[in-house]
């Protein structure tokens, strides 16, 4: 099993304890044992002991003696956060060009935190559709701005997927 599958794995148990142990709370019991836990969530009495350890040490239950499996419920566990999405960096160049009027590569580049190299791509296969039009100069860099807006979703491009030169290519 991957490294990702286990921390996975463990947080699934973890919150499906943390909704067995509200249950619980909700309905006013204080003590609940591990394996009650353990057959109740389906895992081992093992797993059942490591997560009600974790839970322990958030302070969300309270060993009641060393020697003993049973633990008091002191309050209800929160079940973990889903991870945020990752944004790619074509997302947050495209959400920055909709919110600015007009811009340069390099604005929005640095808005978007991706190389110059990559919004030239992003910028060539834009103007090339036709959802980006060159409205000016700025010193010596190019001003844009967008020609038809084409919703929150940044554009995918079919030929952009395969077939170019350099591989796949993928917007």
């Amino acid at each position: 099993m991957t490294k990702q599958r286990i921390e996975n794995s463990q947080k699934s148990l973890y919150d499906t304890v943390c909704a067995y142990i509200n249950g619980l709370k909700a309905s006013g019991r204080v003590v609940v044992a591990e394996t009650e836990v353990s057959a109740a969530v389906g895992c081992s009495k093992d797993a059942a002991r490591r997560t009600m350890k974790l839970m322990c040490d958030r302070g969300i239950l309270r060993r009641l003696r060393i020697t003993t499996e049973k633990y008091e419920i002191l309050q209800e566990p929160l079940p973990t956060q889903p991870k945020e999405k990752h944004i790619q960096g074509r997302d947050k160049m495209w959400r920055a060009m909709r919110a600015k009027r007009s811009f340069t590569k390099k604005d929005i580049a640095r808005i978007a935190g991706v190389s110059r190299a990559s919004a030239d791509v992003f910028f060539h296969h834009l103007v090339k559709e036709g959802l980006l039009r060159k409205t000016g100069m700025e010193g010596r860099a190019n001003l844009f701005m967008l020609a038809r807006d084409a919703g929150v979703s940044r554009p995918k491009f079919s030929h952009w997927k395969k077939g170019e030169k350099g591989g796949e290519k993928r917007c």
